[in-house]
């Protein structure tokens, strides 16, 4: 007697009482199935975090150095005996000597580790679903990298006392002054207010510097909302609208630009709350290598890939060398709270 198997197959498709083609629960649950995955349309892009990092924009960074411990730079001050008033010859007997004082910064430099370990089998089904989780664990790994940056251009490192361009203890914060409407938030001053808190500070920056041309800052940085109103804001003068923004007008009519200056005026996530009692924060410098800078002396890389049998993976570890925030001249930094 033969034995007839019995083969569960997928019941085809029946024309209801509608008139439309459906399938029982069976159906799907089994043959059919397969369907719903291969009649999908696969979207090939991959999305990642949302994020904003500036720090290549507000600082001078210079890569190269190897794995040192820490950076120098050198200053020097003159003087001469007498003063500088006694130098007519023939009125005073003592010819004045020129006299040099030099001194050395040293700065900290710490590393930056992080590691990816990556699985065989999820090597292999990358090959199958197109998608390499090795890449992806190197993007996230240099974005990491971009976060830390920002950080340590901005705030510094507090676990290893170093500062940032925001919360330097060589700058004395002052508030801005206040406006007709008796608050100091740039939402509540007029266009003029708005210019003289900035013009004020340029004005001390230089003349902190002994009116060094120089050192007259050339970058502003404020918080995003800030930022948005003064780009917004459609600046009026004498009742007429002008077609320019108060963003164009604050960075066209400021003392630096008489000076031939330009001034950048950006947005800094960081400033947001970072005054004096949570207030937002404007900063000034000059952005220029020798006013302030940062160094990497050895930039993010993949310095060692080793196959680990114990975890059936291959490990990589990334490796760079980033120094701390260097302020060369505090003169021309200005911290204004308030605004």
């Amino acid at each position: 007697m033969a034995f007839k198997k019995n083969y569960k197959l997928a019941a085809p498709p029946a024309m209801g009482a509608s008139g439309h083609i459906t399938m029982d629960a069976a159906a799907v649950s089994s043959g059919l199935a397969f369907l719903e995955s291969e009649l999908e349309k696969l979207d090939p892009m991959l999305r990642e975090p949302l994020t904003n990092t500036t720090y290549p924009r507000d600082i001078d960074i210079e890569s190269g150095g190897g794995w040192v411990e820490a950076t120098s730079a050198f200053n020097v001050e003159y003087g001469v005996t007498g003063g500088e008033a006694d130098g007519v010859g023939g009125v005073q007997n003592n010819i004045r000597r020129i006299q040099a004082d030099i001194s050395k910064d040293l700065y900290k430099v710490l590393p930056y580790e992080v590691s990816m370990s990556i699985k065989i089998q999820d090597q292999l089904r990358g090959a199958v679903t197109g998608r390499s989780i090795e890449q992806m664990y190197d993007d996230g790994i240099r974005l990491d990298y971009d976060k830390y940056m920002d950080i340590n251009t901005y705030l510094g490192q507090t676990a290893y006392g170093t500062e940032g361009l925001l919360n330097s203890s060589l700058i004395t914060p002052a508030s801005v002054v206040a406006g007709a409407a008796g608050t100091t938030t740039w939402k509540t001053k007029t266009p003029e207010e708005i210019l003289s808190d900035i013009d004020d500070a340029i004005l001390a920056a230089w003349q902190a510097a002994q009116y060094d041309n120089s050192a007259i800052p050339n970058h502003i940085l404020i918080d995003p909302e800030n930022f948005a109103y003064i780009n917004r804001t459609v600046f009026a003068a004498n009742g007429a609208t002008a077609p320019v923004s108060l963003l164009k007008y604050l960075q066209d009519n400021n003392i630096a630009k008489a000076k031939g200056v330009d001034i950048f005026i950006g947005e800094c996530r960081f400033c947001l709350g970072a005054g004096v009692g949570g207030t937002n924060r404007m900063v000034l410098y000059v952005n220029q290598r020798r006013f302030v800078g940062m160094d990497v002396p050895v930039p993010l890389n993949r310095v060692m890939t080793q196959p680990n049998v114990n975890t059936a993976s291959y490990d990589s570890l990334y490796m760079a060398n980033v120094g701390q925030v260097k302020i060369h001249y505090t003169e021309p930094f200005i911290y204004r709270d308030g605004i």
